[in-house]
């Protein structure tokens, strides 16, 4: 309790009890010895969820994320495990450790997994697979891990030190704030295209915090030349909006997104971060700017009615010139 009073939540089938994480409802998820997870329900209840030597042995931290619950394993795998929370599908996701047992995952996906028999934190990604990499060195048999992905921090218990090292790593927020570089690849003859910079910044509130998705655009979008919009802050590396009457799917892989056109798919694209910090809103190009770089990227058709606009300008503008020398 608040005041520091202890009671007991769960108890029961839970034999050597090592990680706990809980889901989006409030369900907590316990790894026990030897080769099992426990789920246990608001009430207390202990149910058993899932139990596989194949795919546990002596598994210690977990953590959630994307649908899937990532498992420290010890014992005779000394690997980490993914188990898909829909259908309980086990695959191993990360091989090559050495007793590993605390592990916890970052704001931009990165998993940490103390491998206490090297000292050391290795790291990896949760969205792909992709070669781990050592973090850090801590020296002292690193064992729990915990973070907290909306500040950033990142918290270490090191068995023999005895101390807790905190490491500052990406956060929700900052794994997707900045300004993204739009790549100009979109058919602005056939389509409504996102155009120069995407701005993206956090914010907070009573509701929570919320991410501003927010730029200008290009081609086909009627007489809509900018958005804004504000989405719930992504806790992983995709989420969907709409955006001049088409459903866009933004994913993020490292420091570039893609724009998926759930609508038109010809009409996808993509953005490369070029600063972690955001573009003042109604930063970017004029329409009439806009729909000219359109026209040109159309091809020889385009640059010939430029042309054509150009010379008529000209005369238009020399006609009164004429009138007045005689």
């Amino acid at each position: 309790t608040s005041s520091g009073t202890a009671s007991i939540f769960a108890s029961g089938a839970m034999p050597n009890p090592s990680g706990l994480a809980f889901d989006s409802s409030g369900d907590l998820y316990v790894t026990v010895y030897p080769s099992g997870i426990r789920k246990v329900s608001t009430s207390g209840s202990v149910n058993l969820w899932f139990d596989s030597p194949v795919c546990l042995s002596n598994p210690h931290g977990l953590v959630l994320y994307g649908g899937y619950i990532f498992i420290a394993n010890g014992g005779s795998l000394n690997n980490v495990a993914r188990l898909a929370i829909s259908d309980q599908s086990c695959s191993v996701w990360m091989t090559g450790l050495n007793n590993p047992t605390g592990i916890a995952i970052d704001g931009a996906g990165t998993l940490y997994v103390a491998n206490s028999n090297t000292n050391q934190i290795w790291k990896t990604s949760a969205d792909s697979t992709s070669a781990s990499s050592v973090y850090t060195t801590t020296g002292s048999v690193p064992w729990f891990m915990l973070s907290d992905r909306y500040s950033g921090w990142m918290w270490v218990a090191n068995r023999d030190g005895p101390t807790v090292v905190s490491y500052n790593v990406p956060s929700y927020c900052s794994s997707w704030r900045g300004t993204w570089a739009v790549e100009q690849t979109c058919s602005r003859l056939a389509c409504c295209c996102l155009s120069e910079n995407i701005g993206m910044d956090c914010q907070s509130g009573d509701s929570g915090s919320s991410l501003s998705f927010y730029g200008s655009l290009a081609g086909q979008c009627g007489s809509t030349t900018t958005y804004s919009y504000s989405v719930s802050l992504p806790t992983t590396n995709t989420f969907t909006l709409n955006l001049a009457g088409n459903s866009f799917r933004i994913t993020r892989s490292g420091e570039s997104v893609a724009a998926q056109n759930l609508n038109a798919g010809s009409c996808s694209g993509n953005a490369a971060r070029i600063s972690s910090e955001p573009p003042p809103k109604g930063s970017g190009s004029s329409q009439n700017v806009a729909l000219i770089a359109g026209a040109a990227a159309g091809g020889g058709g385009g640059l010939v009615i430029v042309g054509l606009i150009v010379v008529w300008w000209r005369r238009r503008q020399g006609s009164p010139a004429k009138a007045r020398r005689s």
